[in-house]
């Protein structure tokens, strides 16, 4: 699965780059939290985290995925000075069984799908 912040940039810019670090670290923990089966969690690039999650078929990593992404969108984010912020998040879901750049590209394309179809979703590929 691939997974981004939505609009993240904005976030960063009114609210610092401190308060941006601060939400990544806590998203990464919320995610091995949240989610079955969880093998491998890396944070790809700026605010892209890549997850690798097994014994899971295709229709459960969604569902857990959306549950995922539905517990993200009912939190408050802490940062310093007691303010608290919430964010959504976009993920793209493929299968493995392919070659990992190929898996990592399926997903990005789920991921532009979510991010097309007005964000705060889960897609995966093949829909």
């Amino acid at each position: 699965m691939l997974m981004d912040i939505d609009h993240f940039d904005r976030f960063n810019q009114a609210l610092g780059r401190n308060a941006g670090d601060a939400i990544l670290r806590q998203l990464a923990d919320l995610i091995r939290q949240v989610l079955p089966g969880i093998e491998t969690l890396v944070r790809v690039s700026g605010d892209r985290f890549a997850a690798l999650l097994s014994d899971v078929t295709l229709n459960e990593a969604v569902a857990a995925c959306d549950r995922l992404r539905n517990h993200i969108a009912g939190r408050q984010f802490a940062l310093r000075g007691h303010i608290a912020t919430q964010i959504t998040v976009s993920i793209g879901i493929t299968p493995t069984g392919t070659d990992l750049d190929t898996a990592l590209g399926n997903a990005a394309i789920a991921l532009a799908r979510a991010k097309e179809r007005g964000r705060n979703l889960v897609e995966s590929f093949p829909s």
